[in-house]
């Protein structure tokens, strides 16, 4: 089965594009802005000293800042069309593409919270965050809670991939209860066995098709790839058609019509999204 049916995406892309007054920050690593997929996409660097496009064009960085942004941003009239293409997009590049460690560090929680800080402050409604953070599952990180605070506070919605380390348990990346988690599952709608997971997962996430999706590459190509990276995009991108429908809605009332229309939640796996009743959520309450 097809990602748009499984989570019935179609139901919103008949009825928009996603609107370019609804700014989506891409934190993640540079993009090949000259992919023809990507012609006329509203995109915007975002960090005053950072630049948006790739150095190397062939490194796992841009290829994968490349496939996120496409995932949203790709033209409709595309081999894989992106889910709104219509909206503005504040890329802040985070994955660093050089080889030596020490003018290339790890993603840390700073500097996470320094890139969240940067989308909120240029008009992010909504953040999707396809990156990981590596180092201990059970320590508090203070300056990523006061960023994922201040999101809250100026009604921005942060959206990030749950992971691929087939961990179960907590991951502080995604332990804050405003953060709307998202782990991956097959075809089928069974959750893949590399997706991290938790009971905070399946309380303040959802799931999203993340197997061998289809997408961008740099140098004008199409691959597809597998990851939670590739199931964030997607309830980020219905996030961003809900808004555009209903653009009086509050950040709240949006994350509970994905949260709220996706079905009953137990144990460890979140429930599959569902598009559709999301909209239909939000239709009856306007």
């Amino acid at each position: 089965m097809r990602a748009t049916d499984l989570t019935h995406l179609n139901h919103l892309k008949t009825k928009t594009n996603g609107s370019p007054n609804l700014r989506i920050g891409v934190i993640d690593g540079p993009v090949f802005p000259g992919h023809g997929d990507l012609e006329g996409a509203r995109v915007t660097s975002i960090g005053s000293s950072i630049d948006i496009s790739c150095r190397n064009i062939s490194s796992r960085e841009c290829l994968h800042g490349t496939f996120v942004l496409g995932m949203l941003a790709a033209h409709r009239t595309t081999q894989f069309p992106g889910i709104c293409p219509d909206c503005n997009f504040l890329v802040r590049p985070i994955l660093c593409e050089e080889t030596d460690s020490y003018s290339c560090p790890q993603i840390t929680p700073n500097s996470l919270a320094e890139a969240i800080a940067e989308c909120v402050e240029a008009g992010a409604r909504i953040i999707n965050m396809s990156v990981g953070i590596p180092g201990s599952s059970v320590r508090e990180y203070p300056t990523l809670k006061e960023a994922y605070d201040l999101a809250a506070r100026k009604g921005v919605l942060l959206i990030a991939a749950a992971g691929n380390q087939g961990r179960i348990g907590q991951i502080p990346l995604i332990q804050h209860p405003w953060v709307i988690p998202v782990a991956a599952c097959d075809d089928a709608g069974r959750l893949l066995a590399q997706s991290n997971t938790s009971t905070s997962v399946a309380r303040n996430g959802l799931m999203a098709p993340g197997y061998e999706v289809p997408g961008i590459l740099a140098m004008g190509k199409h691959t597809t790839w597998t990851g939670t990276s590739m199931a964030a995009p997607t309830v980020t991108g219905v996030a961003a058609l809900l808004w555009s429908l209903y653009p009086e809605a509050s950040a709240s009332r949006i994350r509970t019509a994905l949260l709220a229309a996706a079905g009953r939640r137990r144990g460890i796996i979140p429930p599959l999204l569902n598009a559709q009743k999301s909209e239909q959520f939000l239709r009856s309450k306007s």
